[in-house]
């Protein structure tokens, strides 16, 4: 296809933000913007069916709230001073199907334009993050538009100290590798903690809780919270109300089973 369809997801603090767009290429048009996009008109900033924003819990978009859920985004470009940025309720738009007014609105505001290096193909992408804070930009021939998107810090979980005797323990670890090794499960303040000597991740790491019997794997250190995979989840199986085994999964693959040594 001439305009190719991307999507980028980026995770901040514990909340997805999925982008869903195509591409479209210069190819050697001048006047990308006043020209293939008209001054004072909406338009997605993609092509063939508009681009999408979606969030899995609440954030805010340049200071303005925009609740959990999935949004076609448009921009009124203007010849001089700030352009508009809207949030559309109806995600499924094709590009020339417009919104006609503000009723379906989710967000809108101003945005600042501002000058980039070319380059030729539209890119949405996230060029800094924090803690809790990012920057996600759009950006097609020499124009960049930035956004700053925020959460409020979450607050990481923590399992009541009278549920830790449930998990811990020490276990026989096999990895789909072929290798295998012990490790245990203790308790600790505030968290458990997990000693596995886990392949291409820190031997020592905070269990907090995702769900039911499943645990995010964080590395800490003086008391910080680091970082995790969110695609790696260690997964208790439970007989009796304990914990008798484990799988520790990366997306749909299992990587190492854990089975209690008594």
């Amino acid at each position: 296809m001439p305009s190719e369809r991307a999507s980028l997801m980026q995770v901040l603090d514990g909340t997805t933000l999925t982008m869903e767009y195509h591409r479209p290429v210069a190819r050697g048009r001048d006047s990308l913007f006043g020209g293939v996009v008209k001054w004072g008109q909406p338009w997605t900033p993609g092509a063939n069916w508009a681009t999408t924003f979606e969030v899995d819990r609440e954030v805010r978009l340049n200071g303005q709230v925009v609740p959990k859920g999935k949004y076609s985004v448009w921009l009124i470009p203007r010849a001089q001073g700030d352009w508009t940025l809207f949030l559309h309720r109806t995600s499924r738009l094709f590009h020339t199907q417009k919104p006609k007014d503000a009723s379906g609105d989710v967000v809108r505001f101003d945005v600042a334009p501002e000058q980039a290096e070319y380059i030729e193909t539209l890119t949405w992408d996230v060029p800094a993050i924090a803690a809790d804070v990012m920057t996600l930009r759009m950006h097609w021939g020499e124009t960049m538009i930035p956004l700053r998107v925020s959460v409020q810090e979450g607050k990481p979980n923590v399992l009541e100290p009278s549920k830790h005797e449930k998990y811990a323990g020490t276990y026989a670890i096999q990895f789909a590798s072929g290798d295998s090794a012990q490790g245990s499960v203790i308790s600790s303040d505030p968290n458990l903690r997990a000693r596995f000597a886990l392949p291409d991740f820190a031997p020592d790491v905070e269990l907090l809780p995702a769900d039911d019997d499943r645990f995010w794997l964080v590395r800490s250190r003086d008391g910080k919270y680091i970082d995790t995979d969110p695609s790696l989840i260690l997964v208790f199986g439970m007989s009796g109300g304990k914990a008798e085994s484990f799988e520790l999964r990366d997306g749909a693959s299992i990587i190492a089973r854990g089975r209690r040594v008594p």
